[in-house]
């Protein structure tokens, strides 16, 4: 039966063309996150997954191994409160071109789950954040997996190193899902700021597992 309805779900994601982070069947949700598992998030109901309750709250991550294998070592993995759809998107530097296939991204967000799905389907409850700066030595810091250069663009840095991804038809949060990004090393009141304009301010305490 619950292979049956992963199936479904999916099968639904796909027909509707709905975007890797779009949660197909929950609330609204936005998340404010960096390279160093700082972060926070809101929901337009009472958040379902990874053991969040309530609407808004601190954001959890995992400092472990990559659970779809696309980089070697541990990755960045943030926990979301709602299922959205899985699947991996670009984020490109300043001055990039969105809706275009980008070669040489700056970021990578990957929706996943535990067991590394990608299948467009509403079954991703994690966002891996990886970050194509292995310099400065952040959590995010991984390097890109391989095959960073052949997604589309969804959004670009800022000159700061900020970025927004808005895959419900570029509506921000409540009228759908929001990710705003810090890809560089922020200042504390740079990331205070960005925590405070998405309506919360709270950082996330780290987490590490051997295993799920």
């Amino acid at each position: 039966m619950k292979i049956h309805r992963s199936f479904s779900y999916g099968a639904f994601a796909i027909a509707l063309g709905l975007l890797a982070g779009t949660s197909a069947f929950a609330g609204a949700i936005q998340v404010s996150f960096d390279e160093n598992g700082n972060g926070t998030w809101q929901d337009t109901t009472s958040a379902s997954q990874n053991g969040y309750s309530g609407t808004s709250g601190t954001l959890q991550f995992l400092y472990e191994t990559d659970p779809t294998g696309s980089v070697g070592g541990n990755v960045l993995v943030y926990e979301l409160p709602e299922l959205v759809i899985s699947g991996p998107v670009d984020v490109g530097e300043p001055g990039d071109t969105v809706g275009v296939t980008d070669t040489n991204p700056s970021d990578v967000l990957f929706f996943t789950n535990s067991n590394g799905v990608n299948d467009g389907g509403a079954d991703a409850n994690l966002m891996i954040f990886y970050s194509g700066d292995i310099a400065t030595g952040d959590l995010a810091d991984t390097g890109l997996p391989s095959f960073a250069g052949t997604l589309l663009d969804v959004a670009d840095e800022t000159p700061s190193g900020s970025f927004q991804w808005l895959p419900d038809s570029g509506n921000t949060f409540p009228n759908g899902n929001e990710y705003d990004g810090i890809s560089e090393t922020p200042e504390p009141a740079s990331l205070s700021m960005m925590l405070i304009g998405a309506g919360i301010l709270g950082f996330g305490a780290i987490r590490r597992k051997t295993s799920r």
